[in-house]
């Protein structure tokens, strides 16, 4: 479109603003690259700045023509797949995408029957990962990635405030909200988070600027920090599981437009974008020390057991008790073994663990050993260790301690194991299951 080569530079400005519109059907090429820049340069329509000045500033007006149409375009290349390399110009495909309950992008080639992470076509899972920060000794290195992410997103939070009030599209709105997070991931990224957050940005359209800044005070920020403070590993970083975590601890947070808000920059981030955002030195320091997380606790289980334990109140109660139970005649030269789950009730740093067991018919010079495995809420392994004893036949007590050093794990699975001399009874116990959390 030629541009006017004087003082008041910009697209020509049309004789009428909002003429009838005509469809059009062009091919681009199949790329997601390719897609962003496209969308780059017609996005510029959509901003008053890119138009003729003129006293009646029918820029602005021009602008507000092709925003929806910016929007529909966006749409089309989504829902095409031309974002995650599922091109359809020439030749159609079965292949459908989605959105999980937790932002994950899917995708499925039986209609849905069952659906994959597209983990190669969501930014998300393959952004480069900033390197830690180097902290003072003593400093708490969670607080301070929290606080830094803290501070990206109040400024995420102000750009949209500021894109509200000069009244542009949800388009321009989303586009300010996710600039910072672009950035965290890599460049043209942009086009899947778009339609991800489009839903939180319509409500935020629709709360207006005034309700945001006075809803977003400082009392929302440090709720935000330590929401997040309480999610993040030792060493700073976000894993997936703290990622969904922190999503299901947004479910009961009362303040609606800090729920909407940090759900949608949260979500949008993905665990490697947030793991990013608490490597840029923004924060301003502030201490977490008000943060009350729920895994801020040390819990005995008090009384061994194979049953199910229940978190109640905050404290972890054990349904059962060992005892016998697990006699019985075993042939000789077998191994004689068993192993209990715990769920934690949440994703907890766990820093310790320990247990008191003995067993009964050990097979001499053997050994019996009892074994420590942490968990995701997806039951992936995080870590294991294992302890041996030899000599326990007469049913000496011994206490196995290990130190995972701050995993955050939701499951916790203690096992026991032993060769047995094939004799009535063979007993193994465990007891004063203990787990130090941080």
């Amino acid at each position: 479109m030629p541009k006017r080569e004087n003082e008041k530079k910009g697209y020509l400005l049309p004789e009428t603003i909002d003429p009838p519109q005509i469809p059009i059907c062009i091919c681009i090429p199949c790329d997601p690259n390719h897609a962003l820049a496209f969308m780059g340069q017609l996005n510029d329509l959509g901003y008053w700045w890119t138009w003729e000045r003129d006293e009646e500033k029918r820029g602005t007006e021009a602008a507000r023509v092709w925003r929806p149409i910016l929007e529909d375009v966006n749409r089309q290349l989504n829902e095409c797949g031309v974002f995650n390399m599922g091109c359809g110009c020439e030749e159609e495909s079965d292949r459908i995408f989605q959105f999980d309950e937790y932002g994950r992008y899917q995708f499925s080639d039986d209609d849905g029957e069952t659906w994959e992470n597209a983990t190669s076509s969501d930014p998300r899972y393959t952004a480069p990962a900033l390197p830690p920060l180097t902290y003072p000794e003593g400093t708490d290195i969670r607080c301070a990635s929290a606080d830094n992410i803290v501070e990206l997103y109040k400024q995420s939070i102000n750009a949209s405030v500021a894109a509200i009030e000069a009244e542009r599209g949800i388009l321009d709105v989303t586009i300010a909200f996710l600039a910072i997070i672009v950035l965290l991931l890599s460049a043209g990224t942009g086009g899947i988070l778009i339609t991800l957050i489009g839903g939180a940005m319509v409500a935020l359209i629709g709360a207006g600027s005034a309700a945001i800044t006075a809803a977003m005070d400082a009392a929302a920020y440090d709720e935000a920090r330590c929401l997040i403070y309480c999610r993040l590993q030792p060493d700073g970083s976000m894993n997936e599981s703290g990622w969904t975590g922190l999503q299901d601890d947004l479910g009961t947070v009362e303040n609606d437009i800090l729920r909407i808000s940090l759900t949608a920059f949260v979500r949008a981030g993905g665990w490697q974008g947030l793991t990013n955002a608490g490597r840029t030195g923004t924060g301003t320091g502030t201490d977490c020390e008000e943060c009350e997380c729920d895994c801020q606790l040390n819990t005995t289980f008090d009384s061994g057991g194979w049953d199910l334990y229940t978190i109640i109140d905050g404290t972890i109660e054990a349904n059962g008790n060992l005892g016998n139970a697990l006699n019985g005649l075993i042939t000789g030269g077998t191994t004689f073994a068993a192993s209990i789950e715990i769920d934690l009730g949440v994703a907890c740093n766990v820093a310790n663990v320990k247990c008191d067991y003995f067993c009964v018919n050990q097979r001499p010079n053997q050994s019996s050993e009892v074994a420590f495995a942490l968990y995701d809420g997806d039951h992936a392994l995080l870590w294991a260790a294992s302890e041996t004893h030899s000599d326990m036949a007469g049913g000496v007590w011994r206490e196995s301690a290990q130190a995972p050093g701050g995993v955050l794990a939701r499951y916790m699975i203690v096992s026991q194991a032993f060769d047995t001399l094939g004799e009535s009874p063979n007993e193994a116990r465990l007891d004063n299951i203990k787990v130090n959390m941080s």
